[in-house]
């Protein structure tokens, strides 16, 4: 195997993360006297950062505008109460994680939710030792697709670039694997399409667990 490291996306690429994620935000729509919107359409309202969400979620006005720092607040710590309600790790994921854990490579993850709910799935779903690191947006880093994240996370490991894959479900994992200089590889049991994935850079693109585990295992 060519590859030493992989770093995963969390949300949409390990975790079923959805439910939670609206559900926690639709709370927080009714308590502010907002249209709710269904889960399916939060598969698009993630991926670039809690704030982004938010407004993706609020109405265009001027009013929601005034508000969106207060409801990042409330929803973040609604989310937090809730976070286990509804995510699963998606089938498959413990005995990927495990085989390639056995094969010696170092698994990190990094997310655009922020570092403090990352932390906390993370622990929660999987075994503390699973992943060498696992972060999320800090305030010192811009978020995905900005490759500071990918870059901080290979100087903690030891890793370069070019022996590393990244792993996720939309056009802003595969453009940060672009950016960052590692191997993009898309996923398709998430929350975006393959398209999506070809369009940003995708190298490879897995359907299931056990084609990842075939392309990490030739990817170079």
């Amino acid at each position: 195997m060519s590859l030493k490291g992989i770093i995963f996306d969390l949300d949409g690429t390990l975790l079923d993360t959805i439910d939670d994620l609206a559900d926690s935000c639709n709370r927080q729509l009714e308590e502010y006297g907002y249209p709710t919107h269904p889960a399916e359409s939060y598969r698009y309202f993630v991926g670039n950062g809690v704030r982004k969400l938010v407004e993706r979620a609020l109405p265009d006005t001027e009013e929601a505008r005034k508000i969106t720092d207060r409801f990042v607040q409330d929803f973040r710590s609604d989310y937090q109460d809730h976070c286990f309600d509804r995510t699963r790790p998606y089938p498959g994921i413990p005995e990927l994680l495990k085989r390639l854990k056995q094969d010696g490579l170092v698994l990190a993850v990094l997310s655009n939710k922020p570092d403090t709910e990352t932390k906390k799935v993370v622990r929660h779903f999987f075994p503390k030792d699973q992943f060498h690191c696992a972060a999320g947006h800090k305030e010192e880093f811009d978020v995905k697709p900005d490759p500071a994240g990918v870059h901080a996370i290979l100087n903690k490991l030891n890793l370069r670039a070019e022996e590393t894959a990244f792993v996720g479900d939309t056009w802003i994992d595969m453009q940060t694997a672009v950016n960052s200089g590692c191997f993009p590889v898309g996923i398709l049991w998430g929350f975006r399409d393959r398209p999506e994935l070809e369009d940003a850079g995708a190298r490879a693109i897995a359907a299931d667990t056990g084609e990842l585990y075939s392309i990490l295992n030739t990817a170079d």
